[in-house]
């Protein structure tokens, strides 16, 4: 499976001597997951011209978001946008998400701020949208099994490893 995150760049990436081959993102600590086969970063601008001026993230989704139509398209890769916290961007990244590509988005509630706001409107309904706990990780699961991201669980007659067989 390939995961193909958005990590928005706000900062200039840096490495420090304190944590050798991390490549931090900002001052906060925020760092790559290099656990991965490979990590993509689309970012059209690193920060703007004018302090004043918000990034133009919302471009750089729209980036990402051909890139994963073309993924998709030509090679069969699963889409799906995972909605947790979030802010302006990440309300019209999932607002985008579902409704303009109709992929599946699955909300976490508890996750805090725009995606809770985004559960209490219409879009919790769409047939695309399902709406997850943060408190019980097995709805996340259950989702990305339904839309393929994880392999359905094997069903066997074997017991659990660490089980004890019931005699019959």
């Amino acid at each position: 499976m390939v995961t193909l995150g958005t990590i928005p760049r706000t900062h200039p990436f840096y490495f420090t001597n304190d944590k050798p081959g991390v490549l931090l993102l900002n001052q906060y600590g925020n760092f790559i997951n290099t656990s991965y086969a490979a990590n993509l970063i689309v970012q059209r601008e690193a920060w703007p011209s004018d302090p004043n001026d918000e990034l133009d993230w919302l471009a750089t989704c729209r980036t990402y978001f051909k890139l994963m139509s073309a993924l998709r398209a030509i090679l069969g890769f699963k889409v799906g946008i995972v909605g947790f916290n979030g802010g302006t961007v990440t309300r019209k990244e999932l607002m985008m998400a579902s409704q303009d590509y109709k992929w599946p988005v699955c909300l976490i509630k508890g996750s805090g701020r725009v995606t809770d706001e985004l559960i209490a409107t219409d879009m919790a309904k769409l047939e695309n949208v399902t709406v997850a706990s943060f408190k019980k990780p097995q709805e996340l699961r259950d989702w990305m099994i339904r839309y393929q991201f994880l392999p359905a669980p094997v069903q066997t007659d074997q017991p659990e490893p660490g089980t004890v067989p019931m005699a019959s």
